[in-house]
C-alpha cells in the first residue's frame, strides 16, 4: 500500500483554525474509488504551522510515497519548505502542488522550485483520481489532464459539471479522519454551497474559478451539512461561496436552516459570508433571517473604486451611486448594518479619482464602514497575465502578507504577497498619497 501525506497549513485565530477542507474534499472522492483507495493510504493532513513541528511533519514523509500540498497565498513559503526538505531526505516521493497559489504561468517556476515535481491547476478532484490511476500504471503523467511538470503541460481538465458523486468531507467524517483533536482549539468549517463565480473582474482569482458557469451542490446534502456542523458543535462556518445570495430563494432557505439549527443547538456561532456582488433589496430577507440568530455582523456592499474608467479596466461593473446610497438606506432602514470595500492602487486610479471616490463613500451617512485594502497581484488573476501587466506597467513589490485577524505573535515562517505599488495612471508617490 502506497503512502500519501498532505499539508494545507493555516493560521490560528485565538484557539482556532481551518479543517483541511480542500485536501478532505479530494481524500473523500478517491475514498469512493475502490480499486484506487484500496492501494493508497492518507496519513493525517498537516495543518499547523509551529516550527517545532515542522521536523516532525518532515520526518513523517522519510517513507511517503505521494506529498500533496494546497497552496494559497498564507501557506506558500511554509509548504515550498517542506517540500524542499521531504525531497532532500526522500528524492523518491511524488511532490504534487494545487490551489490558487500553484501558478497557470510557470515562467522559470521549475527552476525554482525543482522539488515541486507536479503541478495541478484548477479544480483537483477528477485530476488526482488521474495522477493516483496513472502511478498505479506506467507513471505516464502526460495522459492526465490539467497538469504540468519540468516536461510538459498537459490540455486542461474539463470543470465537475454535476456534483452528484462528490461526497461530502463532513458528512462522512473525512474531515476528522485527516486531524487529531487538539485540547484547547476549535475547528472551523469551510463550506461551499456552490463554485465558480460569474464575474472576471482582473483582480481577483476565485479558485481560478472566476468567469465560470456556477454549479451548487444539493439542498439535502446543504442540510445534512449544517445539522452535522451543529452535532460536531463547530462553532464557525467560513462560507466559501463568491456570491453568497446570488441564488435568492434557495439561499434564503438555506439561511432559514442554520437560524433553526442554531436557535435549537447554539451551534454555530459564527456565520461569515461573500455576499452576492450585485447586491439589491432582494439581499434583506436573507440578511433579517441570519440577524434574529445573531449570525449577520454585517453585509458587504461593495464596490472596489467609483471611477468609471478604472472599472472598465478591471472589468467590473458596479450600481450607479446614486442607487448605492438609496441601498445603503434600505438596509439601514430595516436595521441591517452595511460596509464597503475600496481598493487602493487599482489599475485607471489616480490620486484624483481615488480622493473623489473615497469622499464620494464617506458623504453616504446611511452606509456602516469602509474597509480599505493593498492591490494585491494573485499569480493566476487575469491582472497578473504578461500582456496586462504590460498594458497598464502594473508594478509590483513582494510585501509580508495582510493578515487582519490572525495573531502576529506566533505565525511562524513569515509569507508574503505581491501588491501593486505603480501603474501608467499613478506613481508610488501618488500611491503614499492615497494612504
Amino acid at each position: 500500500m502506497y503512502k500519501i501525506n498532505s499539508s494545507q497549513f493555516n493560521y490560528t485565530y485565538r484557539n482556532r483554525i481551518h479543517f483541511p477542507y480542500s485536501i478532505s474534499l479530494l481524500v473523500a472522492y478517491i475514498k469512493t474509488k475502490s480499486i484506487i483507495s484500496s492501494q493508497f493510504k492518507f496519513e493525517k493532513t498537516f495543518v499547523f504551522r509551529d516550527e517545532k513541528k515542522l521536523d516532525q511533519y518532515i520526518e513523517e514523509c522519510r517513507d511517503s510515497d505521494i506529498l500533496l500540498c494546497s497552496c494559497y497565498v498564507w501557506n506558500w513559503e511554509i509548504t515550498t519548505y517542506l517540500a524542499k526538505k521531504v525531497k532532500e531526505i526522500n528524492p523518491n516521493c511524488l511532490i504534487v502542488f494545487g490551489g490558487p497559489q500553484a501558478p497557470l504561468i510557470l515562467d522559470d517556476f521549475f527552476e525554482k522550485y525543482p522539488f515541486v515535481d507536479i503541478i495541478v491547476h484548477g479544480e483537483g478532484e477528477l485530476i488526482l483520481e488521474n495522477l493516483l490511476t496513472e502511478f498505479l500504471g506506467n507513471k505516464d503523467f502526460s495522459k492526465v489532464k490539467g497538469i504540468s511538470t519540468k516536461e510538459f503541460t498537459s490540455p486542461p481538465q474539463d470543470r465537475i459539471k454535476d456534483f452528484e458523486g462528490m461526497p461530502s468531507p463532513y458528512l462522512t467524517n473525512t474531515v476528522w479522519d485527516l486531524v487529531d483533536k487538539v485540547d484547547g482549539f476549535q475547528w472551523i468549517v469551510s463550506w461551499e454551497t456552490n463554485r465558480g463565480c460569474p464575474y472576471a473582474c482582473t483582480f481577483c482569482d476565485w479558485g481560478s474559478a472566476t468567469a465560470t458557469t456556477m454549479r451548487k451542490w444539493s439542498d439535502d446534502r446543504l442540510y445534512k451539512e449544517i445539522e452535522w456542523f451543529a452535532d460536531n458543535k463547530i462553532p464557525y462556518i467560513d462560507c466559501c461561496d463568491a456570491n453568497f445570495g446570488i441564488y435568492r430563494d434557495r439561499d434564503l432557505q438555506i439561511s432559514k436552516k442554520l437560524t433553526e439549527v442554531k436557535s435549537r443547538t447554539g451551534f454555530p456561532e459564527t456565520f461569515r459570508t461573500n455576499w452576492a456582488k450585485v447586491s439589491s433589496e432582494k439581499i434583506i430577507p436573507l440578511a433579517k433571517e441570519l440577524q434574529s440568530v445573531d449570525l449577520l455582523n454585517a453585509v458587504t456592499l461593495s464596490l472596489q473604486s467609483l471611477d468609471k474608467n478604472t472599472l472598465n479596466i478591471i472589468k467590473r461593473a458596479n450600481l450607479k451611486f446614486d442607487t448605492f446610497a438609496n441601498l445603503t438606506t434600505s438596509f439601514k432602514d430595516s436595521g441591517i448594518p452595511t460596509y464597503t470595500e475600496l481598493i487602493m492602487g487599482l489599475p485607471g486610479e489616480t490620486l484624483d479619482t481615488f480622493k473623489t471616490g473615497l469622499e464620494t463613500a464617506l458623504g453616504d451617512e446611511d452606509l456602516g464602514a469602509i474597509l480599505l485594502y493593498n492591490c494585491g497581484l494573485l499569480p493566476n488573476a487575469p491582472m497578473n497575465y504578461p500582456e496586462y501587466r504590460e498594458k497598464y506597467k502594473l508594478k509590483s513589490i513582494r510585501s509580508p502578507v495582510f493578515l487582519q485577524h490572525s495573531p502576529k505573535d506566533d505565525r511562524g515562517i513569515q509569507e508574503y504577497e505581491n501588491i501593486l505599488i505603480e501603474t501608467s495612471s499613478y506613481t508610488l508617490d501618488d500611491l503614499k498619497q492615497m494612504y
